[in-house]
């Protein structure tokens, strides 16, 4: 049985990235051949979509029917551009709440964030386009809709994303175990992205040297982290709370 939010074949992915329709992610098989190959490299590389090279047997999994060696998972929401998300906010008169997701790869973790993030205000998601959640049919379910109604930005850098956000006059945040200071003793008044890593491997280390602030979420238990939904609802309940105050 085959997946209904795929496209496979070799002429019907083609068509699509020639359309400039974005997919969320290309699987190609490995070893398929070089033009082929070169063909959807190029155009993916200009829609900045991630292609990954997979053995026949994975695209086997995904469907019975003749894949032709290449399989795209169609996206379930309309990426935009940082810039032009911020530019939106600024120009509707608020400062801009967002989330930079580093390395969260887990779908029902990334629906729970965009729950959270849509609940408390958050205008937008920032993902990267390698190493990251698909946002997929689960993710949407996970989020109880609200990926449907949050920006979601994938950016190829996230480094960059961040010192341009930082140009944009935003006030960067993380949340990290080894930080000197408490959540609650951090102002989020002002444009602010708030930057989570998976609780497995957290922040890389050159992207968190980059961010204004870290915070740590106290902690009396003995579990070394929090869930990563779980610390972003968290967070961006104490954001909410300090926009809100009087």
């Amino acid at each position: 049985m085959t997946r209904d939010d795929i496209i496979f074949g070799r002429r019907p992915v083609v068509e699509i990235l020639e359309k400039g329709i974005k997919p969320d992610k290309i699987l190609l098989q490995n070893g398929v051949d070089a033009e082929f190959s070169s063909r959807i490299r190029t155009l993916a590389k200009a829609l900045e979509v991630q292609v990954q090279v997979v053995p026949v047997q994975k695209l086997n999994s995904l469907t019975k029917a003749a894949h032709q060696g290449i399989i795209c998972f169609k996206a379930f929401v309309e990426y935009q551009r940082v810039q032009h998300v911020v530019q939106r906010i600024y120009e509707d008169g608020h400062d801009p709440l967002l989330l930079l997701l580093d390395r969260v790869t887990d779908v029902r973790n990334l629906g729970a964030i965009a729950r959270s993030a849509e609940v408390f205000g958050a205008q937008g998601l920032i993902l990267p386009t390698a190493d990251s959640a698909p946002v997929n049919g689960e993710a949407v379910k996970a989020s109880a809709g609200a990926l449907l109604n949050i920006a979601v930005c994938r950016e190829k850098s996230l480094l960059k994303t961040l010192d341009e956000l930082h140009d944009l006059g935003i006030t960067s945040y993380a949340a990290e175990l080894n930080a000197d200071k408490n959540l609650s003793d951090i102002p989020m008044k002002g444009p602010a992205v708030i930057v989570l890593g998976s609780e497995d491997r957290g922040i890389s280390n050159q992207l968190l040297a980059k961010v204004h602030h870290w915070f740590r979420i106290p902690q009396v238990g003995q579990t070394q982290s929090l869930n990563v939904s779980v610390a972003a609802g968290i967070v961006l309940y104490h954001a909410l709370m300090q926009r809100t105050r009087e």
